[in-house]
């Protein structure tokens, strides 16, 4: 069996079953070959992953393909249903189909690798959407899984005007740049939420919520607790409980300011994220914060969003970085800390008192 597939939909179809061998096909700079290669490695170290430009794979999965399967079958109807007969019964002549391209279906790819598990099966990332690279780019490092590290340089005045002399205005150019998204991924949200979405917020111990000012300047503050302790109030409101803090009260100022407030949830080692964009009060009704309450503390405030976006954001980012992948994280003695950066910021002496004194509130004052 041969599935042709994106990155997102191939690294789906592993999840349900182990393939003989995986053949990445890599397009343009951090494109899927890259993003499943890393999957992979952290995976399944011993795989067999063939690696190939985009113009070596022309040739060598169309030697792999029979030549008496059609390389592209036709969708008719439903795209789902349709792929599910192809594999079931064949084409019109009843003769069963071992090649099924698929090229932005995750279900698709996923009901397909799940029909026999016993059969080989190669998995071939593509989007065809894009064209083939003129020259070939360098591969990442299979034997480490190291991603590729990029300078951070400042750029200096003359290449901050050059930039904006290329600034993108309007959404017509953003269009033009970037192509439109699927009816599937345009239409993706709802503002309310289902029994699986909330079982993901009550999995996640970690979120972002970005808020604003009357003006629109705008703030981003991690938020991180017990996994559960997020409360789903209905179908289109969840509650979340303010631990201590800093006192600065940011976004706070800015919920009274302007409501509207966006939040990503994460699960470690989960590459998918849950996205919630909605209105926000603050509220001390004394129930609901009894029922946040941790290591016999109970928070002082809670916010209130009311929904009116919820949607999964896929992968991507997370599998660009590989955020949970233990071999890119850093050693924390490598990365400068946060005393030592405010130090610099307001030329104060050496950061070490400060970092004692943060150490004793990180256990003494975190709930």
């Amino acid at each position: 069996m041969f599935i042709e597939a994106n990155g997102l939909a191939a690294l789906t179809a592993l999840e349900s079953f182990r393939p003989e061998a995986v053949i990445l096909v890599i397009l343009l700079p951090g494109m899927d070959g890259e993003h499943v290669l890393n999957r992979l490695l952290r995976h399944d170290a011993s795989l067999p992953v063939i690696m190939l430009t985009a113009r070596d794979a022309v040739s060598v999965v169309a030697g792999l393909v029979p030549a008496n399967v059609p390389a592209q079958p036709r969708m008719e109807g439903n795209p789902q249903s349709a792929t599910m007969q192809w594999v079931d019964h064949g084409d019109a002549e009843g003769a069963p189909f071992d090649y099924v391209r698929v090229e932005d279906e995750v279900n698709m790819t996923t009901e397909i690798a799940t029909t026999d598990r016993n059969r080989s099966a190669v998995v071939v990332p593509c989007d065809s959407q894009h064209e083939w690279p003129a020259q070939d780019r360098p591969l990442p490092d299979a034997t480490s899984g190291k991603l590729e590290t990029l300078s951070t340089s400042a750029v200096t005045t003359d290449s901050i005007a050059q930039l904006r002399a290329h600034k993108v205005s309007t959404v017509h150019e953003l269009h033009a740049i970037n192509g439109t998204p699927s009816d599937m991924i345009a239409q993706k949200d709802t503002n309310y939420l289902t029994p699986l979405i909330e079982e993901f917020i009550a999995r996640s111990p970690f979120f972002l919520i970005a808020t604003a000012d009357a003006d629109g300047n705008c703030d981003v503050s991690p938020k991180g607790d017990a996994p559960g302790v997020v409360k789903v109030v209905d179908p289109h409101t969840i509650a979340i409980p303010d631990r201590l803090g800093n006192k600065r009260i940011d976004g706070h100022r800015n919920i009274l300011a302007n409501g509207h407030v966006g939040l990503i949830f994460m699960i470690p080692n989960i590459d998918e994220t849950l996205r919630i964009n909605g209105r926000c009060f603050i509220t001390t009704e004394p129930d609901l914060l009894a029922s946040m309450a941790l290591q016999g503390r109970a928070p002082k405030v809670a916010m209130v969003v009311e929904i009116d976006e919820v949607y999964m954001h896929c992968a991507r980012s997370f599998l660009r970085s590989g955020l949970w992948k233990p071999k890119t994280w850093p050693e924390p003695d490598t990365i400068p800390t946060l005393a030592a950066i405010m130090c610099e910021q307001k030329n104060l002496p050496s950061p070490d008192e400060s970092t004692g004194k943060r150490q004793e509130e990180y256990r003494t004052r975190l709930f």
